[in-house]
């Protein structure tokens, strides 16, 4: 029988070619949190989440360094496929049945072996190893069902008074000193600005140009040059929001604002939304919808309403509208085929929400330290009126501590009724993927792994970025949420007026 020979360290290995499927490069990879060390990460290959495994790791060896000899050999048993790291890959050898001695119980790595081959004499050894238990993988534990019953009477009544009280959502950003809002239904995506922006002949002055964005002529409106600002270089921190808008004749289509940064998403009361004043409504004022007042008004925030401000019949001119019955029907189809997702950073790695889990995105207050607290919680905070506990992913994906910065965000999602604060390292974008180009999370090799809190595996970027998306309602197990509560009741029982954000 033939066998791939690679060596992992000073040992040569080798595997039966009939479970090789290929032999790659190390390619790029996704780490995934509080999973084995072995578990070097996901890779996509041509299009499919490949599970990658450090062989040395696994055995029990010293971690070698990754070399220009490194090579992932892909096995697959037929029921799942695996990438192992190894050293360098040697040869394929023909080993036949009489050449394997049986491997002793107290050998190292022998439950990984089958046995172990004397090659060229005797002179070289060659450890065969049994894919079947190098593949093998148990069942993680079963996910945490039906609602969390300690959430208890008065979070039940604090979510009716909520749900009372009209909220507005806005994804807010910064034009120039100013701070911009659009309503989050109106908001298809937020995208990077592209190398190339084409320019139209005749346009109004604050159309930059095209784009092409899925498929489809996207016009790109820069908001400084229509609020009249003084141009500025882009960094890398400017974004493309994609608003949908609607013409009088009820023609639908998208128009990319360009802004020099998204900042948050913000939900709010709607009775903190002032009229427009006299003065804001001629002029530059004319797509201002309302003044958002926030941290006790030292804080402002227009509310824009983009087809009050643009010349919507130029717009339709240069990106082109469908009838409005084709647009609803496309809507629908889109909306059956896509999910917008939160996205957000955490080290190296990318993570993301699905949009109807988060409430909202702010900048990091001052967090009060409780005595007592769980051990995954930093503290909490004064939201509005609402003691919201707030946990440090990073901790709770047992991921190094970070300083933190001016990017650092706090994602407040709703979790079995209980809103939490998430701090992450930095907010990224809303970004709109196809639900076909989320995978079901891979299997992660041992039972010890708790991947409850993973949904899925999102392949963005034509499959060179992965994103791995949270599932909110399993990122904290059921007897952390009922630590959550108890300790939510305790600080609502002992509030300290200072309590404030």
């Amino acid at each position: 029988m033939q066998y791939v020979v690679f060596s992992v360290g000073s040992e040569a290995y080798g595997v039966e070619i009939e479970y090789v499927q290929e032999i790659i490069r190390v390619p790029g990879m996704v780490k995934v949190p509080r999973t084995p060390p072995y578990l070097e990460g996901l890779a996509n290959l041509r299009g499919n989440i490949l599970t990658v495994v450090n062989t040395s790791v696994r055995f029990g060896l010293e971690k070698q360094p990754l070399s220009d000899a490194s090579r992932v050999i892909v096995l697959d048993d037929g029921r799942k496929r695996l990438g192992f790291i190894v050293d360098k890959v040697s040869e394929v050898v023909n080993i036949a049945a009489d050449e394997i001695e049986e491997v002793k119980k107290e050998e190292t790595r022998a439950e990984f072996l089958k046995g172990i081959a004397r090659l060229a004499a005797g002179e070289r050894l060659v450890m065969v190893l049994d894919p079947a238990h190098l593949m093998k993988t148990e069942e993680t534990r079963d996910r945490v069902t039906g609602a969390v019953e300690s959430l208890g009477l008065a979070r039940a009544e604090e979510k009716k008074k909520e749900e009372k009280e009209e909220k507005v959502q806005l994804v807010s950003f910064r034009v120039g000193e100013e701070e911009y809002g659009v309503d989050i239904g109106m908001v298809q995506e937020i995208v990077r600005l592209p190398e190339t922006i084409n320019r139209v002949p005749d346009a109004p002055a604050y159309l930059l140009g095209i784009i092409t964005l899925r498929n489809h002529v996207l016009p790109v409106v820069s908001l400084r040059s229509l609020f009249q600002l003084k141009d500025k270089e882009m960094d890398d921190r400017a974004r493309i929001v994609v608003v949908n808008l609607c013409d009088q004749q009820k023609r639908n289509f998208s128009v990319g604002l360009v802004v020099d940064a998204v900042t948050e998403v913000l939900r709010i009361s709607r009775a903190l939304i002032d009229p427009v004043p006299v003065l804001l409504r001629t002029g530059g004022g004319e797509g201002i919808s309302g003044v958002c007042k926030i941290a006790e008004g030292k804080r402002l925030v227009y509310v824009l309403d983009p087809a009050g401000s643009l010349a919507l019949g130029d717009l339709l001119k240069v990106g082109g509208a469908v009838d409005s019955e084709e647009e609803e029907e496309e809507v629908v189809s889109m909306d059956e085929q896509e999910e917008q997702l939160v996205t957000f950073k955490l080290g190296k790695e990318e993570f993301a929400a699905g949009i109807s889990e988060v409430r909202e995105i702010i900048r990091v207050p001052d967090i009060v330290a409780v005595p007592k607290a769980p051990h995954f919680v930093e503290g909490v905070i004064n939201l509005r009126g609402t003691i919201i506990p707030i946990i440090d992913l990073r901790k709770r994906f047992g991921m190094e501590e970070s300083a933190r910065d001016e990017h650092t965000r706090v994602v407040v999602v709703e979790i079995d009724g209980l809103l939490t604060g998430l701090v992450v390292d930095s907010a990224r974008e809303v970004l709109k993927v196809s639900r076909l180009a989320i995978e079901a999370t891979p299997d992660l090799l041992t039972g010890s792994v708790d991947t409850r809190f993973i949904r899925g595996i999102a392949k963005a970027g034509e499959g060179e970025r992965l994103i791995i998306v949270l599932d909110m309602k399993e990122v904290l197990s059921f007897k952390e949420k009922e630590e959550l509560v108890d300790f939510g009741r305790s600080v609502e029982i002992a509030e300290d007026p200072g309590i404030d954000s």
